[in-house]
């Protein structure tokens, strides 16, 4: 048995150095079937913590030297603006995230509101602001979803999305 499993540790070893040292047992056990080879999970398991083998997840982020004094050294103007009431100014995101292998981009975009310097009162009523608590409380859910959604809209709600600044 232990000649066998010399044999096997040699082909686990090729398949965890091909893979930069990143895959673990369930990955390297696939790739030693997919190459026709038969052996069991838990074995490929066993062999790989024996002997010490581990896989290690690829970093996400890397550091890059002098990002924060680049970012400290631009003014944020985002700051310097007066936001009195909805719809004044909006602001958004980019992300990357690797799905599948592959890049894909997420944008984000939203308005920006300074809730100190908005009025106290939250009213539902006309263009005054609505906040999405407020509609949650309100009907237990967005109504603004219910069309994409496939749901019904009760009447209040289709009342509600009537209004002049109902939506976001």
């Amino acid at each position: 048995r232990s000649v066998e499993d010399r044999r096997w540790l040699n082909k686990i070893e090729e398949i965890y150095d091909a893979s930069r040292q990143t895959y673990g047992s369930p990955r390297v056990h696939e790739s030693l079937i997919q190459a026709g080879e038969t052996i069991g999970r838990r074995r490929v398991e066993r062999l790989m913590q024996q002997n010490g083998i581990q896989a290690c997840s690829a970093k996400l982020y890397r550091r890059l030297p002098g990002l924060q004094k680049f970012f400290a050294s631009v003014s944020n103007r985002i700051r310097e603006i007066k936001v009195t009431g909805p719809d004044q100014v909006w602001v958004g995101d980019v992300t990357y995230l690797k799905v599948d292998g592959e890049w894909r981009y997420l944008i984000k975009s939203e308005k920006l509101i300074d809730s100190r310097q908005l009025p106290k009162e939250r009213e539902l009523k006309g263009a005054e602001l609505v906040e999405h608590k407020d509609i949650i409380d309100r009907f237990g859910r967005y109504p603004h979803r219910n069309e994409i959604l496939s749901r019904p809209s009760t009447t209040e709600e289709l009342a509600f999305l009537e209004q002049p600044g109902s939506s976001f």
